[in-house]
């Protein structure tokens, strides 16, 4: 997805972004890729 990406891209280059953003991501980590949300809790700390 070009959201996950752009935002993922956004977060490593500045340190931050956007609550919508982390939103969506979390969704796509726990929707699509089953992947449990403390794991991307940890990488959003």
């Amino acid at each position: 997805m070009p959201i996950v990406d752009a935002g993922m891209r956004q977060l490593a280059q500045t340190g931050w972004t956007h609550n919508r953003v982390r939103r969506i991501v979390a969704m796509f980590l726990t929707k699509d890729l089953l992947i449990d949300w403390r794991w991307g809790e940890r990488y959003f700390m």
